[in-house]
This record gives structure tokens, C-alpha cells and sequence, in this order.
């Protein structure tokens, strides 16, 4: 114990005399919801991310699907043309 906490006890008795102890668990317990909270956020953030992705590349890909089919389209309008 520290000598100034020593002098400050001295002529106290019973719950007076007691030391509390400052553990911040309140403080912890509050951070740790708000870290909590926040990996929550970032995980769900981070989902909605990967789904506008995978979104996107179905499209692009439904476009390129449509695209090659108009292309072969041609092509074939083109061969019956020549015949």
C-alpha cells in the first residue's frame, strides 16, 4: 500500500477503514458490448458487401450470356444469308 493511503486510513475504523478498489469493470463490461456491437456492424456490413458482389457478377454475367447469344444469333442470320 502507499504511505498516503496508510495516513488517510489511520484514524478510521470499520467501513470507513475500507479500500476500494478501482477495477474499471463497469467501464470493461461497456466497452466490451460496444466492441461487440461494433464486430456485429462490420460483420453484417461486411455480408452485404459480398452479397452486392455476388449480385453484380450474376448480372455481368446474365449480360454476357445474353450478349453471346445475340452475337450467335447473328452469326447464324448471317450464314443463312449467304447460303
Amino acid at each position: 500500500m502507499r504511505l498516503r493511503r496508510l495516513y488517510y486510513l489511520r484514524n478510521r475504523r470499520g467501513k470507513s477503514a475500507r479500500i476500494i478498489e478501482n477495477t474499471n469493470v463497469r467501464a470493461k463490461k461497456l466497452n466490451d458490448a460496444e466492441r461487440q456491437a461494433f464486430l456485429e456492424e462490420k460483420a453484417r456490413m461486411e455480408a452485404e458487401k459480398i452479397a452486392a458482389a455476388e449480385a453484380l457478377a450474376k448480372e455481368k454475367a446474365a449480360e454476357d450470356a445474353a450478349k453471346a447469344a445475340e452475337e450467335a444469333a447473328a452469326a447464324a442470320a448471317e450464314g443463312e444469308a449467304k447460303e
